[in-house]
């Protein structure tokens, strides 16, 4: 006869340790997002509730993490100019960068959040990155920021971008190693949402 006492207090235990860090780290980026948004006067346009939903879409169509995305997003946030759809765009191409072999979906935001802040000026800065504007695009551009037009521009660059890695993140999520790192994902995210509902950290934090 075997005492399986041991073995359900154990799996408790992890179970409870896996949904207090999944929680907790949810915490740690809630808050973060809460200061930038903060610091820069809500430039992004942006809500905590909709960058939370824009991590967990592209978790869980990429390869990339909650986690990472969320860092990365954070630092993009930093740049007042790059909001609303731009952002996201700006985010999704990152990721398809980072896809492609070029460096980490949080590098990719910072370049492609300075080239986008100030375009006249960084455009040349893609082609470390693998991304070579025509004579006329950059003609375009510039007439574009010339007449205030800093929207217009930034979806030009953004969509010369895309012709060249676009869908790169989700053709790697499309796969076998994609649809595990899915499942993995919304695994995480559901652990978050159950220790949110339950409100564990505020019980853990009262009892320390």
């Amino acid at each position: 006869w075997r005492d399986w006492s041991s073995d359900v207090c154990s799996s408790d235990l992890l179970g409870l340790s896996e949904l207090v860090k999944a929680a907790g780290e949810n915490e740690v980026s809630v808050a973060r997002f809460n200061a930038v948004l903060s610091a820069t006067g809500q430039a992004s346009g942006k809500t905590v509730e909709q960058l939370n939903g824009l991590a967990e879409s592209l978790a869980t169509t990429t390869l990339a993490t909650k986690d990472q995305i969320e860092a990365a997003s954070s630092q993009l946030l930093t740049f007042g100019s790059v909001s609303g759809d731009v952002f996201d765009r700006t985010m999704t191409l990152a990721q398809d960068l980072a896809a492609t072999g070029f460096g980490s979906i949080a590098d990719n935001a910072v370049k492609l959040g300075r080239v986008l802040e100030q375009p006249t000026e960084n455009l040349d800065a893609l082609r470390r990155v693998g991304i070579q504007f025509n004579i006329e695009t950059k003609d375009r551009i510039e007439l574009l920021e010339k007449e205030g037009k800093h929207f217009e521009a930034q979806q030009v660059i953004l969509d010369e971008i895309a012709k060249k890695v676009g869908g790169s993140g989700a053709a790697q999520g499309d796969t076998l190693m994609g649809a595990w790192h899915a499942f993995g994902q919304q695994f995480t995210i559901t652990l978050e949402n159950v220790g949110a509902r339950l409100g564990i950290l505020g019980d853990l934090k009262a009892g320390i």
